[in-house]
């Protein structure tokens, strides 16, 4: 499948080239040239524009926040460029309202839009391992599920409005941040009764809280 892709930080770096790796030819675009370069000597197309990368059937972007993502895919053209049928796959970070927004211009465009923002760091994203979460139109998510089935190791979908995976996500970030302020509240207690902080920890992420965040 002719497949793009917009957006290659540490993650969209890994997952693009687990497209490529699938056999798949990849349209890459960045704003900074390099990670560009990196892709093409591994066989991918570099794309002068977002608009030439969203020439395809399926374009992939994952951009920093909501003002990168309307700069490249609304601010640009790309997406008033793009044809009739192509499905957009919105892996970022985003705000609900950006999202809503995103649909109806889509939509307007005659563009597929999921949203399917992701867990996992870059690590993971390079390995293929990633936990997607989708939400969509169920025939359009139906589509491009192959091609989610190489970038991670299970999709999770939560309904038929893209705004609902991306709350998810923010969900999922809300917790994370809560975590990190449990365990420095819990460490600054112990430590100021003589528990060493390291041993706390080991024995909690060992026992009541043995989950990747906490660990």
């Amino acid at each position: 499948m002719r497949v793009g892709f917009i957006g290659l930080g540490g993650m969209g770096q890994g997952m693009a080239a687990n497209l490529l790796k699938a056999g798949h030819e990849v349209v890459v675009w960045n704003r900074s040239p390099e990670p560009v370069q990196a892709l093409v000597d591994q066989g991918a197309l570099a794309a002068a524009t977002p608009a030439e990368a969203f020439a395809v059937e399926v374009v992939f972007s994952i951009l920093a926040n909501d003002a990168a993502t309307r700069e490249v895919i609304l601010d640009s053209g790309a997406l008033q460029q793009a044809p009739a049928g192509l499905i957009h796959v919105s892996m970022a970070t985003l705000s609900v309202a950006l999202v809503d927004e995103l649909v109806a211009r889509h939509a307007e465009a005659g563009v597929g839009y999921v949203a399917a923002p992701v867990f996992g760091r870059t690590d993971v994203a390079a390995s293929g391992q990633l936990n997607i979460v989708v939400a969509g139109d169920p025939q359009a998510i139906a589509q491009v599920q192959p091609l989610l089935d190489v970038l991670g190791r299970k999709t999770w979908p939560v309904g038929a409005e893209p705004r609902q995976a991306n709350v998810v996500k923010i969900a999922g970030n809300f917790m994370i941040a809560s975590a990190i302020e449990t365990m420095g509240e819990s460490t600054a207690l112990a430590r100021s009764y003589g528990v060493e902080p390291a041993a706390l920890l080991e024995i909690l992420t060992s026992t009541l809280f043995a989950a990747p965040v906490y660990q």
